[in-house]
């Protein structure tokens, strides 16, 4: 049976392993380029960081980032910074209030093309209410797409993946999924 990841559909990299890892084992695994690097720190700090009283998200976001990302200072300002604004942006109490829920695991079979396949992923958000499903992608693209027609291929076959997978598992939800560009 053929394993298809929906972060990687492009590149087709997946280790099945990986799928409960935590967002620091993945990041203390090596090899991220510094964007990526950043990328999964920001998402890390958004989980973590969303149920805390907004008076103490600044300096548990620092000491966290000093953990995560020793004598990066540069790159702790700049995290920390992006994380507050997103907690405390307009769409914070639907992204992060009581009816989301973070780092959602999938794991689901289908079938392709009429052979089987297993459908690996980790939707960042998930927003449920009694008969809908909000499926989030966060994207920290350095330019992100300012249309929904300039949406990069990729991202576009990830949604599409997730949205299948939930489709299977929550028939009674309608479901959408959209993208919350970071950058």
């Amino acid at each position: 049976i053929e394993t298809v990841r929906p972060s990687s559909v492009a590149s087709h990299e997946f280790d099945p392993a990986d799928l409960l890892d935590t967002g620091v084992e993945r990041l203390s695994s090596g090899g991220a380029g510094a964007a990526k690097q950043a990328g999964s720190v920001l998402h890390l700090l958004l989980q973590h960081l969303a149920p805390i009283e907004e008076s103490r998200r600044a300096a548990l976001a620092e000491q966290a980032l000093s953990q995560l990302l020793p004598g990066q200072q540069k790159m702790h300002t700049m995290l920390a910074k992006k994380a507050l604004s997103i907690l405390s942006g307009p769409d914070s109490e639907r992204l992060f209030g009581p009816n989301s829920r973070a780092e959602l695991p999938l794991f689901v079979h289908a079938r392709r093309g009429g052979k089987p396949v297993r459908i690996i992923g980790r939707i960042d958000r998930v927003i449920v209410s009694d008969d809908e499903m909000l499926l989030v992608d966060f994207k920290s693209d350095a330019a992100p797409a300012s249309a929904p027609d300039e949406v990069r291929a990729p991202y576009l076959a990830q949604l599409g993946l997730y949205l299948r997978a939930c489709e299977s598992l929550y028939p009674q939800h309608n479901i959408s999924a959209a993208i919350y560009w970071t950058a």
